[in-house]
């Protein structure tokens, strides 16, 4: 049983250590298993989530403050976003 649990908690770790997989479009730039922040982009913003991760999407320039949850395989457009988080 503790080697079950052991191996469960690897396998959760791995999305976080390595990012998401797939591909997260920003306004038509493709980013394959994409991590981190994503900042200073252009509004309006628009944002495909082809990853296996929620994405975040910021009104302001560097993924801080509210933000509005893209979920895998759904999109997102916003006048006024200026940075995307994925993990």
């Amino acid at each position: 049983m503790k080697v079950l649990l052991y191996l469960l908690a690897f396998l959760c770790s791995i999305n976080f250590v390595y990012g998401a997989t797939g591909t997260l479009v920003i306004n038509d730039s493709d980013y394959v298993n994409p991590k981190g922040c994503y900042r200073n982009l252009y509004a309006p913003l628009v944002v495909i989530n082809h990853a296996n991760a929620a994405a975040y999407v910021f009104k302001t320039d560097d993924c801080t403050g509210p933000s509005q949850v893209v979920q895998p395989a759904n999109f997102f457009n916003d006048e006024a976003g200026h940075s995307v988080q994925i993990s």
